[in-house]
């Protein structure tokens, strides 16, 4: 199956696999040749590739999916413009349900230089992944979503945050909750106004 789409500028996506698939791979080719080479489908997601962002550049685009020995089977992906990403405010709980379990959820807030901040799991997910991508498309935080980050100082700019669960996980919903902590700068004293 073929699949074309065009970006007007550069763009960062993320490939969602929404099934657990095997036998199935996919390619994705753009203005500057290979973006991503025959990668299986089962393979996808978090559990099995470092980096959850494609960075792409203006053009049009094809993205193959192919059966191994001209396998037919269903299957279900999404590509997601972390520029949609839903905007929270650092220090308020969010909460969400990956329905399917197998889905990502993306988020982004605003930082400063210097800003520090815990990232807490108040309600996790056994079979998920959270990872927070940075402005530039590092990932400095990548855990199970079980699991918190200590507090650490990030730079200016937006920041995303990819909640994504397993390939396996099944075709129910599940719950999650966290926090976005921001803390003060070590040392600092709070006053009254």
């Amino acid at each position: 199956d073929l699949y074309t789409f065009n970006v007007a500028g550069p763009t960062r996506v993320h490939f969602d696999v929404l099934t657990n698939t095997s036998s199935v791979n996919w390619t994705l080719t753009g203005p500057s040749g290979t973006v991503v080479g025959s990668r299986a489908l089962q393979q996808s997601d978090s559990f099995d590739f470092g980096d959850p962002v494609l960075e792409l550049m203006a053009g049009d685009y094809t993205l193959t999916v192919d059966g191994d020995g001209d396998r037919v089977t269903g299957y279900q992906f999404r590509l997601l413009d972390l520029a949609t990403a839903t905007v929270i405010t650092p220090g308020t709980p969010v909460s969400g349900t990956l329905n399917p379990a197998t889905e990502s959820d993306l988020y982004q807030f605003t930082a400063n230089a210097g800003d520090r901040f815990f990232f807490d799991v108040q309600t996790g997910i056994g079979n998920a992944t959270w990872r927070l991508v940075d402005p530039f498309g590092n990932v400095p935080m990548s855990l199970g979503f079980t699991s918190d980050q200590e507090a650490f100082t990030l730079g200016s700019g937006t920041y995303v945050l990819v909640i994504e669960g397993r390939r396996d996980s099944g075709s129910g919903s599940v719950g999650y909750t966290f926090n976005v902590q921001p803390v003060a700068p070590a040392g600092a004293t709070a006053i009254a106004l």
